[in-house]
């Protein structure tokens, strides 16, 4: 898949958090988390995140996320050409969806999403 994108000039850029990325990646894509872990541990934080997986989800560490607000200056960090063409990619399309919104609001042109 890679060389196909290669091929149309597009490069892929793989929005999910790192612990997902691990688990299988596309090779030369490149990596910008739209999502993050949330490390406050305040409080309300804690009460947002038991409520949000249930009195289970604390003793399985599941992960409470909160987008990265940098996400579009990472991008741009990682990839400074706002022409270069950018499939973006996550998991079910959704998320991804959500980060072509933010890189065309950004300035990114060339964008598609991977569904």
């Amino acid at each position: 898949s890679a060389t196909a994108l290669n091929s149309e000039g597009f490069k892929l850029l793989d929005i999910r958090p790192q612990w997902e990325r691990e688990k299988a990646y596309v090779k030369g894509s490149l990596h910008v988390p739209l999502f993050v872990k949330d490390m406050d541990n305040s409080p309300i934080t804690l009460l947002k995140k038991w409520v949000h997986f249930g009195y289970i989800g604390l003793w399985t560490g599941q992960n409470f996320t909160m987008i990265n607000p940098n996400f579009v200056q990472e991008v741009e960090a990682t990839l400074t050409d706002e022409d270069a063409k950018l499939l973006v990619a996550c998991g079910e399309g959704l998320r991804s969806m959500m980060a072509t919104s933010k890189l065309y609001e950004g300035g990114y042109k060339n964008l598609g999403w991977l569904t």
